[in-house]
């Protein structure tokens, strides 16, 4: 029965694997019953909401617009062990903006990034 399976939508999940993250809201909207916010370049590495290809200003606002209104904080922003090993090295791209002196100034930086897109 679809009707009780529900889902975590996690915006930077899709851009990680490059994947669109517009066909996949569209694909998963009704059974999502709460949102991630994280975002991503691909290939690269998490960033702050907004700052990367998730779609995440659109996807956040049209999920508001049903009527949703549960998301949490996931902005994996600041080093932790083990990951490391899921991004890959030597990106030609600069992303030292994204890097935060603690935990607590990455997530404070997520939030406010995330306010600003909604």
């Amino acid at each position: 029965n679809t009707e009780k399976v529900k889902a975590v939508y996690d915006p930077a999940n899709f851009v990680v694997h490059g994947h669109d993250t517009l066909k996949a809201f569209d694909l998963l909207k009704d059974y999502a019953v709460y949102y991630h916010i994280k975002d991503a370049i691909h290939g690269v590495k998490v960033v702050p909401a907004g700052e990367g290809e998730g779609n995440i200003r659109y996807i956040a606002n049209e999920y508001i617009r049903r009527g949703g209104r549960v998301f949490t904080m996931e902005p994996h922003l600041a080093v932790f062990e083990g990951f490391a090993a899921l991004e890959k090295q030597g990106e030609s791209i600069d992303t030292s903006q994204f890097t935060y002196d603690s935990a607590d100034t990455a997530f404070n930086t997520a939030c406010d990034a995330f306010k600003k897109l909604i």
